[in-house]
């Protein structure tokens, strides 16, 4: 009768496959993590986006307005109320920056806005975590959102959404479909303007908020 060995691993052998799978995992482990992170946050730039949109629209059907104007967006402070807020204010102070306020860009420059020459500025804490901050600059409403507030990266781009437009101040609905958070038909954004801090929500609309829309 012949006998059947059965033979294990050597100690060498389990230290090779343990090395191996550890150079694997650390490739491999901090790209989900930041893909992970990256959906998350733009799952939460939707939910916010949507729920002001729905604000907006809840708000043109109780008024009947036939513009911006004839809402409660004419006095921003008092719409951000109909959000579900934890805070707000009829300044800039939400965002903890100030009189001004410092971003950065995906090209690691630092773009600082002063907020002197808006009009009817407010902005409020989400209860999800986000901060907005809604203002009227010439003649068209606007909004910036902030996805997790003073934490990092504090990236234009990443976690930081200035110049959301909602619609022309006095644009008549009957000829202009207004209210539509972003409204991006008419630009053409690229990378490359995004990475300067410019155009960034619309080029992430236009890519059907794909994580990967800064992919080149």
């Amino acid at each position: 009768m012949k006998n059947i060995f059965k033979r294990g691993f050597t100690l060498s052998e389990a230290l090779i496959t343990l090395t191996v799978v550890g150079v694997v995992a650390i490739l491999v482990v901090p790209g989900l993590i930041k893909d992970t992170t990256d959906k998350a946050r733009i799952a939460l730039l939707q939910s916010t986006i949507s729920s002001i949109h729905n604000a907006i629209q809840n708000e043109i059907i109780r008024t009947g307005a036939n513009n911006l104007k004839n809402t409660k967006l004419a006095t921003p402070v008092e719409f951000l109320k109909t959000l579900d807020i934890s805070e707000v204010r009829n300044d800039v102070l939400a965002f903890g920056h100030g009189e001004n306020m410092s971003m950065k860009t995906l090209n690691g420059e630092t773009k600082t806005r002063s907020f002197a020459s808006y009009f009817d500025i407010a902005s409020a804490k989400l209860k999800n975590g986000a901060t907005v901050q809604m203002f009227h600059y010439s003649d068209s409403y606007s909004i910036a959102i902030d996805i997790n507030g003073k934490e990092e990266p504090n990236i234009i781009g990443i976690d930081i959404f200035p110049d959301i437009i909602i619609g022309n101040i006095n644009s008549d609905f009957t000829r202009e479909h207004v209210g539509d958070i972003g409204y991006c038909g008419h630009f053409d954004e690229t990378i490359e303007k995004c990475k300067e801090g410019s155009g960034c929500y619309c080029l992430l609309e236009q890519s059907g908020f794909d994580p990967h829309y800064l992919d080149e």
